[in-house]
């Protein structure tokens, strides 16, 4: 599987940077997460595109450890709620191969869990 970390962001950085936002992205073995290659790269780009147009400025932490990916970034004060059609799609997809999506906010600060 050929690294998702730099194509994605590449793809998403310059975007994410017009909004004030950078992204981080730490991962012990992206190729532990149990997904083909294809389906985490569309729920991941998924979940970047949503956290860009949703989120404040600031950082957009990607913390894939083990097969466990978090998400975290602000809250944009008129992002509404943030949980529309693209987190929709994912949990669909993720549902269909035994995995949650979950997703809290708290404090100013959105947390999308795939486990």
């Amino acid at each position: 599987m050929p690294p998702l970390r730099p194509a994605l962001v590449d793809e998403f950085g310059p975007l994410a940077a017009t909004r004030g936002q950078t992204l981080s992205f730490r991962a012990e073995d992206p190729r532990a997460w149990p997904l083909p290659p294809e389906v985490a790269e569309t729920v991941l780009a998924n979940l970047l595109l949503n956290a860009i147009q949703h989120g404040g400025p600031g950082e957009i932490a990607i913390d894939l450890q083990q097969a466990r990916l978090r998400l975290r970034n602000s809250t944009a004060a008129s992002s509404g709620d943030g949980a529309g059609l693209g987190l929709r799609l994912v949990e669909r997809i993720l549902g269909r191969i035994g995995l949650v999506l979950r997703f809290s906010r708290e404090a100013g600060v959105v947390t999308v869990a795939v486990e």
